[in-house]
């Protein structure tokens, strides 16, 4: 917890930050276990987790969409359809952007976010391997067939975006 949210328990009693407090002391024990390297390039990932991969989810027809891999990795998250910069003004740190193209403008909100979709490639959709980050391009339709809030799976490594159950 950070050292305002401590005050805020302790002034406040509120339950929406004592429940997740209940959730990160669940937490704590897998991510205690996690190993990193002693260098790390972009968002860091855990040397000893499991990788995550599209082929051990079934997949159907219409929740899976298949593009063009650029940067590998693999991440499950919530997502943020965006088409605009303002639009992706409301993005969530560990959201999963999807959106039409990118360009310069987008790569401040590269650090916050855990993965990228594009319906286009474009040259800066290559940056996002700088910052470790899974992306797909060429996804026709992905702007329209996911919305945000939709809870996803995005293969970097095989170019797969399948929306899954949200977790409980």
């Amino acid at each position: 917890m950070l050292i305002l949210q401590i005050n805020d328990v302790l002034e406040t009693r509120s339950s929406n930050i004592i429940s997740r407090a209940n959730y990160r002391k669940r937490l704590f024990p897998t991510l205690e276990n996690y190993k990193f390297p002693e260098i790390m390039r972009g968002m860091p990932r855990p040397i000893n987790e499991e990788e995550e991969s599209a082929e051990k989810y079934e997949f159907i027809a219409d929740l899976t969409m298949k593009g063009i891999p650029v940067s590998q990795g693999v991440t499950k998250g919530y997502v943020r359809v965006a088409l605009t910069l303002e639009e992706a003004s409301n993005l969530k740190p560990g959201e999963i952007l999807i959106t039409y193209c990118t360009d310069i403008g987008w790569s401040p909100y590269f650090p916050i976010i855990s993965g990228i979709v594009t319906e286009l490639g474009g040259l800066i959709s290559h940056v996002s391997r700088e910052y470790g980050l899974p992306c797909v391009v060429g996804l026709q339709g992905a702007t329209k067939k996911f919305q945000t809030g939709d809870y996803v799976l995005l293969d970097g490594k095989s170019g797969i975006l399948q929306r899954l159950p949200k977790p409980e």
